[in-house]
């Protein structure tokens, strides 16, 4: 691990280590965020993610989890003792667990699934996600990173642009060079063997090397204007499946 400060935990009883957090730590380094190794008498590890504010992001390996959830329990007590007054959300971290797992994972506390393979933009969806100050308001629509591309109209040209996330009330486009805020465009989002279609407009611009919202990734923010009930029901039905995914 190149920056990541180590943190000694007292026992919480037999544990194993988690593999493969070292190279995760240094994937979430590069994206910007403070990381701490936190290792248990017994070598148990997990990676603590905290930015300062109230909001803090665990990582445990899901190989912590056996019959009864106990060895992951206990780290997940042991990681919310270190500042009981502020709020922590365990975020899971390997291979996709079978359905039947899913529940003894929430009992021990875990909220979000980190699951390889794992592209950057759920990293950083999901880390943003827990380091959130607290429950957030409403949205008016669900959105999720869908790791897809759409076609992007503008001024007599077409080009494809990779989506961080989407909703139907609009999207945030990957790209080094963003259009500026009020440029309108035509969006059409592949979703099987149907195209969601959306007139739009830029809201905001995020440029590499001079971010607004160091949070995100370079590219840009798009809103859609009236978008119709059958594109908002495959969208929908699109972003909700990959939150079911995302959650323990």
């Amino acid at each position: 691990m190149s920056a990541a400060r180590r943190l000694q935990l007292e026992s919480t009883g037999p544990a194993l280590p988690g593999a493969g957090l070292s190279h995760l730590a240094q994937r979430l380094e590069a994206l910007g965020y403070p990381v701490v190794e936190v290792e248990t008498q017994e070598g148990a590890r997990a990676l603590l993610v905290d930015r300062g504010g109230s909001g803090r992001a665990a990582i445990l390996p899901l190989a912590l989890a056996d019959r009864t959830g106990g060895r992951l329990e206990g780290m997940v007590r042991a990681l919310r003792s270190l500042a009981p007054t502020r709020r922590l959300v365990p975020l899971g971290f390997g291979s996709l667990p079978a359905a039947v797992q899913r529940q003894r994972l929430r009992d021990a506390g875990i909220e979000l699934l980190l699951c390889e393979p794992l592209d950057a933009h759920v990293l950083r969806f999901q880390v943003n996600r827990a380091l959130a100050a607290g429950p957030l308001p409403p949205r008016l629509a669900r959105r999720a990173p869908v790791g897809r591309e759409v076609a992007v109209r503008g001024r007599l040209r077409t080009r494809s642009i990779p989506v961080y996330t989407l909703s139907t009330q609009g999207a945030f486009l990957l790209t080094d060079r963003p259009l500026a805020p009020g440029r309108r465009l035509l969006l059409e989002v592949p979703v099987g063997l149907m195209r969601a279609r959306a007139r739009a407009r830029v809201v905001m611009a995020n440029p590499p090397g001079a971010s607004a919202d160091p949070s995100l990734p370079p590219g840009m923010a798009v809103a859609f204007d009236a978008l119709d009930a059958p594109s908002a029901a495959v969208i929908n039905r699109l972003v909700d499946e990959r939150l079911a995914g995302l959650a323990a």
